[in-house]
């Protein structure tokens, strides 16, 4: 298949592994639910790229058409690819696509394909053996809190609300540690939470913020 033609893509995020093959779309204008996360999107830093934008606005365009099935089928063939993520950058953007998901999961029965959602219409897709969608926020005592923020943070919900924490820049090294190689957590757990590292970290204040909500201070 001609380069121009591929919807996924592999080896472009250090933290994943090589055998993970990614769908990404355009970041805000396909999330749902993101007023929280908006303005420290990681993947707008990525999408302010021309080559990158292209990339993945022509991906929304495909996802948009009828045989999008058909072609992403013949490429994850193609390229013998074991794991899906839905979405480093993105996400469930309608009704339509979410069916269509569903619809690519029942026809490569041997891909795992995980992601995680803002928006809770795509959890239907967990009703397949081969599916993980994870939702990115977690259910608390003051309502839904966001998935990521300060180690204490983090720390908080996996001791109060059974949620796991990404190992990757929490208890991992970051130069060896490769998602879907050293951990797959993520292809069967419910609940995830991450801590915040690089730029983000430095100006969070919705963790301190919330963390005093949730213990009633």
């Amino acid at each position: 298949m001609a380069k121009q033609n591929e919807i996924y893509s592999n080896g472009n995020n250090a933290k994943l592994g090589n055998n993970v093959s990614i769908l990404n779309l355009p970041p805000i204008k396909t999330c749902v639910n993101c007023s929280t996360c908006a303005g420290s999107c990681y993947a707008m830093f990525r999408y302010q790229y021309p080559n990158v934008q292209k990339r993945w606005n022509r991906n929304l365009e495909m996802t948009k058409a009828d045989n999008f099935v058909e072609l992403s089928t013949i490429e994850l063939k193609y390229k013998a690819t074991p794991i899906v993520r839905f979405h480093e950058s993105g996400d469930f953007y309608s009704d339509e696509y979410i069916d269509k998901c569903f619809d690519l999961a029942v026809a490569n029965p041997n891909i795992k394909f995980y992601g995680y959602t803002k928006n809770k219409n795509a959890l239907k897709l967990n009703a397949l053996a081969n599916v993980n969608i994870i939702y990115s926020f977690i259910d608390t005592n003051i309502g839904e809190v966001r998935n990521y923020g300060t180690q204490e943070f983090c720390e908080y919900l996996r001791d109060n609300y059974n949620t796991t924490i990404c190992p990757h820049g929490y208890t991992a090294d970051k130069t060896n540690f490769k998602c879907m190689i050293d951990c797959q957590e993520c292809l069967t757990c419910d609940s995830v939470c991450f801590v915040e590292h690089g730029r983000k970290a430095k100006t969070d204040t919705y963790s301190d913020e919330t963390l005093k909500r949730l213990r009633g201070e």
